[in-house]
């Protein structure tokens, strides 16, 4: 995988030198929604410097342009890289159905262009088994303490999914809502419910099944248990817990039991301070005490749930009823890294842009930072989790490690290793030179035959002028009456 082998080759495609035009592929199968890559090779020498083009249609005379090497037909959807000796590569992303069909990849040439076709299948994936997963935090039990939780509904594989949520009850399911994310609000139920998600597309169908993430999920249904604190029934007011620890970034749910009898109407407040005198009301029931991050929920005999999220500040406090609470940040993990973008088959890019991302499991206020290794120092390129790599462009091995790092701890990945593999003829890094330029019109034989035919017709043409000059010259000499002296005659 990605994180046992982080090696991208960048490699040339391994086809006959004497092929002029040549794919790996002769038919592509595709999924909506998916993309393709077709890697060819072609004879540089004779057109390296010509317009490659990527057509569609059913024969060569028909085909239609979609793209080609100079941008002068271009599609958003549609990619073509002439890489010269790496290969020439053609990339569709975001497949339909309707981009099924014949393809032509060609080269243009004097009198006759140089094509291959390949034949690409566009199909739809049926869809797995959906999961449920908890968007909001639980507290460390399969219940919502009467407070708002959305539960998301996802399938790993599919095209064009649709999703719905369906409550099962005894006579019939009701839908709910055709959307993945369902949004319970625990404080309004005053019964046992039972949900499921159905994801669907035009060629299959499936339902959730058992899962344990935060819900009781059991024959394809989700339940979720809405309970109250276990307390004395004497106590008039009373928390589970006396001190809590959080973290930087995340938050903290305070769950209490009250005397419903004697104070189910009386407003309750949670306030700040040292001491019962001095201590500052920061949000309360009634709604006139409110801020951004605090929340209090009075569900009666559920319970009284107080909720702070994102607690962002290293700090220590103290609340009514003797509550403390402590922020502190928490060190990062290890990253990891992780391609987003396709590649073909094995660890290459073919030449084609890669970005990779750097991601820690664990950590507070995480800063990303990308470095490339060298002999002598690290170079920092970067201060973003994300790198991109431009494969077309490289000329060189490179090696690249990301740097996880928040206030109290630091981590580095994995060595990124990026090696090109080059064929052996040494010319190739001299194709660019204007002494070395390689000739990529006709051959040089026609050439010389052209020109020199040219050339010999012209020098006929010259002589045969030339001749007929000195020919009608000649002719009008003869014809002139001679200078004959007049002679007198004398008596």
């Amino acid at each position: 995988n990605w994180i046992k082998a982080t090696c991208m080759t960048l490699i040339k495609p391994c086809f006959p030198a004497s092929v002029q035009l040549q794919c790996d592929k002769k038919q592509i199968n595709a999924n909506v929604g998916g993309g393709i890559t077709l890697v060819c090779s072609y004879d540089t020498k004779s057109f390296r410097y010509s317009k490659k083009y990527w057509c569609r249609g059913a024969s060569r005379s028909t085909c239609e342009i979609v793209m080609d090497s100079d941008g002068l037909a271009k599609r958003q959807r549609f990619n073509i890289i002439d890489a010269g000796r790496r290969g020439l590569f053609v990339q569709i992303t975001g497949l339909r159905l309707d981009d099924a069909g014949v393809y032509w990849v060609g080269i243009d040439k004097i009198y006759a262009d140089i094509m291959t076709s390949v034949q690409l299948v566009v199909t739809e994936v049926p869809v797995s088994k959906p999961k449920l997963q908890p968007l909001s935090s639980l507290v460390d039990r399969p219940t919502c303490w009467g407070l708002p939780v959305t539960v998301r509904c996802t399938c790993t594989q599919g095209t064009s999914v649709h999703y719905s949520w369906y409550q099962h009850t005894l006579h019939q399911d009701i839908l709910l809502q055709s959307t993945s994310d369902l949004r319970l609000h625990c404080s309004k139920m005053e019964k046992d419910s039972h949900y499921y998600c159905k994801a669907s597309n035009d060629i299959s169908s499936q339902k959730t099944v058992q899962h344990g993430t935060g819900t009781v999920m059991t024959m394809a249904t989700c339940s979720m248990t809405l309970i109250k604190p276990c307390f004395p029934a004497s106590v008039q007011l009373q928390c589970d817990k006396k001190q809590i620890n959080a973290n930087v970034g995340g938050g903290m749910t305070l769950v209490c039991s009250y005397d419903t009898k004697s104070f189910r109407y009386s407003k309750k407040y949670w306030c700040r301070g040292a001491s019962r005198s001095t201590c500052e009301i920061v949000m309360d029931s009634d709604g006139l005490a409110k801020r951004q991050r605090f929340n209090i929920i009075d569900a009666g005999r559920r319970g009284l749930f107080v909720q702070i999220t994102v607690a962002f500040l290293l700090l220590q406090m103290n609340y009514s009823n003797n509550n403390t609470v402590f922020c502190v940040p928490v060190p990062v993990s290890k990253p990891k890294l992780q391609p987003l973008s396709s590649l073909v088959d094995r660890p290459t890019c073919w030449g084609l842009p890669v970005t990779v991302r750097c991601g820690c499991t664990q950590g507070t206020s995480v800063h990303y930072s990308w470095y490339q290794h060298t002999l002598h120092q690290d170079i920092l390129l970067q201060s973003t989790s994300d790198l991109r790599l431009h494969c077309s462009k490289m000329e060189k091995d490179s090696h690249y490690y990301c740097k996880a790092s928040n206030d109290i701890s630091s981590q580095k990945s994995d060595i990124l290793s990026v090696q090109v593999l080059l064929p052996a003829d040494s010319s190739f890094s001299n194709e660019f030179s204007l002494f070395f330029r390689e000739w990529t019109g006709p051959p040089l034989w026609y050439m010389l035959l052209r020109w020199g035919s040219f050339a010999f017709l012209l020098t006929i043409v010259c002589s045969v002028n030339t001749y007929t000059r000195r020919k009608a010259t000649c002719a009008k000499r003869r014809r002139r009456p001679p200078n004959i002296a007049p002679v007198i005659l004398m008596s």
